[in-house]
């Protein structure tokens, strides 16, 4: 087992609500992803050292580290919605405009298909938006609005804009109410992931994973995950969220019919899990489907992207916040004699996601 990293301990909240099927996915978005220029399905590797470390037969990792030109996943949930979005203009403008909050992958998702598109994009970010974050959008060709004091600001500004402009279209990944259906786009989306992973197994042979810890943010990639994994893979996996310390809404979501709004100064280096309430759309999948959610300190997050960096995966803090749940949920179910945490303790297969690369590094050049 890797050196346990100091800081805040890990907080399991185990999902009394769990054991229901959430939304069944769609196979229809990913043979459309499959249709569009340029589409390659992402490795899925294995890391079977590190699974040694945590007494685990099997670990798999979804290297989303270039999807589709970009470093990260988010595009896959983008192009979707946009492509809802702009289907539900009334009439469209010459040029529409593709509005956007974001800290940073979502925004340059929806910049890039906006510029493929024809379209204008304008994304709202929060003012302490690292640099070269702002820049990747910039280079899209986007109009950058990076003045809100937090994620959810701009999501709100972002709205505010979109409803007062006639030529512009809402492309959001998250929602306030479940049934909006851009948001619902976007998990959508996201599901190509697991499609991909699906027909790998499908390939192998291999067995399935039976844990797998999944990042949160407003919820969108865990919900698709819950999605898939429950109406396809084999058994009942144990699905864990991951979180950080000041940004747990999902944690503080559980019991409640409606997602929890928390206030935090939103200050992890896991930038793109700082939301202070879930995405509408996704809560019903994640309240019925997760087995639980756990929140984590900075430090697991840094412990895990140097173990993947050092295994020729060039994550990002955010991206290695999967693993870094994985780590800290094998750690706490091996010191506690916990029911709730039975499954991630005798799990032997797991799976984690990293869906972003070096996304803060000032010399990554965007790529086209």
């Amino acid at each position: 087992m890797p050196t346990r990293p100091t800081g805040p301990a890990p907080r399991f909240v185990a999902n009394p609500s769990a054991g229901g099927l959430p939304e069944r996915p769609s196979r229809a978005v990913y043979d459309w992803h499959r249709a569009l220029p340029g589409y390659a399905a992402t490795p899925l590797r294995e890391l079977p050292d590190l699974a040694g470390q945590l007494g685990l037969e099997r670990l798999w990792v979804k290297d989303e580290t270039d999807r589709f030109g970009l470093p990260a996943f988010k595009i896959l949930g983008a192009s979707w919605a946009s492509e809802v979005a702009l289907a539900q203009l009334a009439a469209r403008p010459a040029v529409p405009v593709l509005v956007a909050a974001t800290d940073g992958n979502h925004g340059r998702a929806v910049a890039r298909v906006a510029r493929r598109a024809g379209c204008r994009a304008r994304i709202f970010l929060p003012a302490d938006t690292a640099p070269a974050r702002i820049e990747a959008i910039r280079a899209e060709g986007a109009e950058i609005d990076a003045r809100e004091r937090s994620y959810d600001d701009a999501v709100r500004a972002a709205a505010d804009f979109a409803d007062a402009s006639a030529d512009a279209v809402l492309v959001s990944d998250t929602a306030f109410h479940p049934a909006d259906p851009v948001p619902r786009a976007t998990i959508d989306g996201y599901g190509t992931i697991f499609w991909e992973i699906g027909d790998v197994f499908a390939r192998t042979g291999d067995p399935w994973p039976d844990l797998v810890t999944v990042q949160i943010g407003v919820g969108g990639l865990a919900a698709a995950t819950a999605r898939f994994l429950r109406h396809h893979a084999p058994g009942r996996p144990f699905i864990c969220g991951v979180e950080p310390v000041d940004a747990g809404c999902a944690a503080a979501s559980v019991g409640r019919d409606t997602p929890a709004q928390i206030e935090s100064d939103f200050r992890s280096v896991m930038v793109g899990l700082n939301a202070g309430r879930l995405s509408s759309a996704a809560w019903p999948d994640l309240a019925t489907a997760l087995d639980g959610f756990l929140t984590v300190a900075d430090e697991w997050a840094l412990l895990a992207r140097d173990a993947l960096r050092e295994r020729g995966i060039p994550a990002g803090d955010t991206g290695a916040a999967g693993l870094a749940g994985l780590l800290a949920l094998r750690q706490l179910a091996a010191e506690r004699d916990d029911p709730a945490l039975a499954g991630a303790r005798t799990a032997r297969r797991a799976l984690v996601v990293v869906t972003e690369g070096r996304t803060d590094d000032p010399d990554a050049v965007p790529r086209r």
